[in-house]
């Protein structure tokens, strides 16, 4: 299997020439809130007091790639990448995880020339603690009445609703007034497992909703 690692899905070896020679992904981090009760054995676990679930830190991707041309092409190709993604917010893909992407900042912590043989750069991403899915899992509009089954991952997320007409959802026996346009609904915040959204009334409704997993 070839490696290659999309950024904005532009191929690192396609369109750069790049060969993967490794990469880590960090391990997630749980953002702990623990308050210590002096004296005592005790103490207050605040953790999941906000969201009400456990939140995580950032997390740090970090690839090693060879570029075997020569020198003037190999800081040619380097200039040209770093011009196109440093710093800049990116969607970052591995062809070895193809149903996800990770969202960060990519900076470049090496860049080195091997004489007579290319070079190689390592680069580093500050990513969101969470690989969100590729694809929607309702990516058409759809005509109401409908009844949908959203599969929810890891994280708690709410869904959007594009609505053409003024309409109604219900979810878990409450009903829910979506107007015209764009709507979330706080009350719908969905998380891991299954989730039977019933949208009643006229027009058509289209669902943002991707899965997160860590």
């Amino acid at each position: 299997m070839k490696f290659d690692i999309f950024l904005d899905d532009i191929s690192l070896s396609e369109n750069y020439g790049l060969r993967v020679l490794k990469y880590s992904i960090s391990p997630p981090v749980a953002k702990t809130m623990i308050i210590d009760i002096p004296g005592t054995s005790d103490y207050f676990d605040l953790t999941e007091s906000i969201s009400g679930n456990v939140e995580y830190q950032m997390r740090t991707i970090k690839v090693t790639a060879d570029l075997r041309f020569s020198r003037d092409q190999f800081f040619s190709v380097f200039s040209g990448l770093s011009n196109a993604i440093t710093g800049k917010r990116t969607k970052i893909k591995f062809s070895w995880d193809p149903d996800f992407y990770w969202i960060g900042r990519v900076e470049f912590s090496d860049c080195t020339n091997i004489l007579g043989y290319g070079g190689q750069i390592e680069m580093i991403a500050t990513v969101e603690p969470y690989k969100y899915e590729i694809n929607q899992q309702y990516p058409v509009a759809l005509t109401l009445p409908q009844t949908v089954t959203l599969v929810g991952l890891h994280k708690h997320i709410c869904p959007v609703f594009l609505c053409s007409n003024e309409m109604t959802v219900e979810y878990l026996g409450n009903t829910y007034s979506l107007n015209t346009g764009e709507n979330q609904i706080l009350e719908i915040f969905l998380g891991p497992g299954t989730h039977e959204l019933n949208f009643s009334g006229t027009g058509t409704v289209t669902i943002d909703y991707r899965g997160a997993s860590l």
